[in-house]
Order: structure tokens, then C-alpha cells, then sequence
């Protein structure tokens, strides 16, 4: 009992949250892929720790990080923008929008630059279970009471929130124990996973079973971005921006079964609807610019760094005129 309570005490005291913000960089991150450690200590600094510059925040699960040039490559292009432009990536794994709205009303971003959301399908129309299992092993190292709200929302319950840092993120440390005691410099972080260009040699039946259009499930996810776009607007936040980001399917829809094209049309033609009714922008760079099946790696990433350049390079020319106050 004297050893748990020690423990206890140890981790009130020392794992604060303005210890893990003011930590240095990537210092939560357990290895080169730890997307998770990465993007806590990032929120926890606040917008305002990156300076007054416009600041373009990219917020995506795995496929967006993969379809995007690095981040470091993505800003030396943006260079020459107005304000000083500065690109952010917040990418994970699997980062569900219910998280990316916690991150959003975390940041509380300023007013210039853009909020980016890479979405796609797949995305909006996840099941509900998908929310549920984040519920219960939650990745993010902070409480956010818009994401409890929004998994409330189909039923899945957050533990309470005590107010006491280290015990109500103690599943976010408890990935991390060996990060506390390693010695060392911190890992650099890995932005891209997937090289391969495998698409050509990927079997197309196991695609048939991904996930199909669902208006349940969009009309879900279409309430969660306007909740979100309504915070952001009271907040004085940037123009918030819907990236589509393609799959296999979006250049092969046969590959996922006959019917596709008309279910992606029924897709894109919601998302559309939605963007006009919130005063959101809808970009979709691939609708421009020449992606191969044989670009992809998998399923749902690219792997061929000559298509992660066009694509951004068209959705860079495209995001150009919203940070000018235009219409793209």
C-alpha cells in the first residue's frame, strides 16, 4: 500500500499538465510512430505557442498524414503566402473526428490561417462502435468535455472527470511509463509510413466489405461538424476547411463493387450540402490532379511520394485563396 501510494503521490506532483506542455518537443512520444504523445504535448502548448502568424492546422487520421507532404515540406511551399503562413500538422492514427473536435476546442486557434479536416467516406459514415472502443481505451492526454459530450451522445460513457491531471489522464502515462524513465533524446518523428507502391498488386475482394455510405452515420458525423463550425465562429476561430482525402476507390470504384460510383456521389453531393449550409470549404485536390491505383500502398493510404506532391501542391493552390479571404 505504501509503494501505490508513493506512486500515487509521485504522479500528482509531477505529472502536471503544465509539466507535459512545457516538457521539450516530442519528449511523450514512446517511439518514431507515437502519434498520440506527439499531438497531447502539441494542444497543451495552446495555439499561441507557435506565434501570431496565420496558421494553417491540418487535422487528419493516417490516410491525411500519408496523402500530405511532411510538414516541414508542406511550409517551405507555403513560403510565399501572405501573414507569414505556417502549416501544423495534427495527425494520428485512427483520429476520429469526435477527437479532432476535442483538439479544435482545446487550441481555440486564431482567427487567421484555416482549419483543415481531411475527410473522406470512411470517416464520416464510421460505426458507432468505432467511438465506443475510443471511449473506453482513450489516446488523448487531456480531457475534453466536447468529446465526452459527443460520445455521450450514442450512449458511451467517459469516467467523470476528478479535475486531478495525472489521475483523470492516467491511461494516456500508463502507455507511457517507459518513457518516464528512459534516458535519452526523444524519438523524431516519423511522418510518413507507407512507401510502398503496392496498388496494382492489392486484392480487390476484401474492399468490397469496407464501409458503405450510411445516412445514420453521416447525418451523425454532419451534426458533430456543425457543432463544431458554431464553436469555432463564437470563438473567433479561422475558416474551417473540409479536405477530401481519396482512397483506392476514389480512382477504381470497382474495386469495392458495382454500385460505388453512385454511393460515392451520394457522399460527396452530402458533404457539399453540409459545407453550404455551414459556411464550410470543400476542396477535393484529386478531382484535379492524376492519381493512379498504382499510387497506393494499401487500401486507404498513398505510398508513391510524386502523387503526395501533386495532391498537396493542388490543395496548397486551392487553400491559397481562403487564407486571402477569397473564394478558392
Amino acid at each position: 500500500m505504501l509503494v501505490a501510494f508513493s506512486v500515487i503521490l509521485i504522479g500528482a506532483l509531477l505529472l502536471t499538465e503544465k509539466r507535459v506542455a512545457s516538457s521539450r518537443p516530442r519528449a511523450w512520444m514512446m517511439d518514431p510512430t507515437d502519434d498520440y504523445g506527439r499531438l497531447t504535448q502539441m494542444v497543451l502548448r495552446g495555439a499561441d505557442a507557435l506565434g501570431t502568424q496565420a496558421n494553417v492546422w491540418i487535422l487528419g487520421a493516417s490516410d491525411t498524414r500519408e496523402m500530405l507532404m511532411t510538414e516541414a515540406e508542406l511550409n517551405h511551399r507555403v513560403e510565399q503566402f501572405p501573414g507569414g503562413t505556417r502549416v501544423v500538422t495534427l495527425c494520428a492514427d485512427g483520429l476520429l473526428l469526435e477527437e479532432r473536435a476535442a483538439i479544435i476546442d482545446r487550441l481555440r486557434p486564431r482567427t487567421a490561417g484555416a482549419i483543415v479536416l481531411g475527410i473522406n467516406l470512411g470517416q464520416f459514415c464510421r460505426p458507432a462502435a468505432d467511438l465506443e472502443g475510443v471511449a473506453e481505451r482513450y489516446r488523448l492526454g487531456f480531457r475534453s468535455v466536447v468529446f465526452d459530450e459527443e460520445a455521450g451522445r450514442i450512449g458511451a460513457r467517459m469516467p467523470p472527470a476528478t479535475g486531478h491531471f495525472s489521475y483523470d489522464n492516467r491511461m494516456f502515462f500508463l502507455r507511457r511509463l517507459a518513457r518516464m524513465v528512459r534516458l535519452g533524446p526523444p524519438p523524431e518523428y516519423q511522418d510518413h509510413r507507407s512507401q510502398a507502391r503496392a496498388g496494382m498488386r492489392v486484392d480487390p475482394w476484401p474492399f468490397r466489405r469496407m464501409r458503405r455510405f450510411s445516412s445514420e452515420e453521416f447525418d451523425r458525423r454532419a451534426g458533430l461538424i456543425s457543432r463544431l463550425a458554431a464553436r469555432n465562429r463564437q470563438a473567433g476561430g479561422p475558416p474551417v476547411v473540409l479536405l477530401e482525402i481519396p482512397t483506392m476507390d476514389y480512382v477504381d470504384p470497382g474495386i469495392s463493387g458495382p454500385n460505388r460510383t453512385a454511393e460515392l456521389g451520394v457522399y460527396r453531393a452530402a458533404v457539399r450540402r453540409l459545407a453550404e449550409r455551414e459556411g464550410l470549404h470543400y476542396l477535393d485536390p484529386a478531382a484535379t490532379v492524376p492519381l493512379r491505383r498504382d499510387d497506393f500502398a494499401d487500401f486507404a493510404h498513398i505510398g508513391d511520394d510524386g502523387a503526395r506532391a501533386r495532391f498537396s501542391e493542388e490543395f496548397l493552390r486551392q487553400l491559397r485563396p481562403i487564407l486571402e479571404g477569397r473564394k478558392p
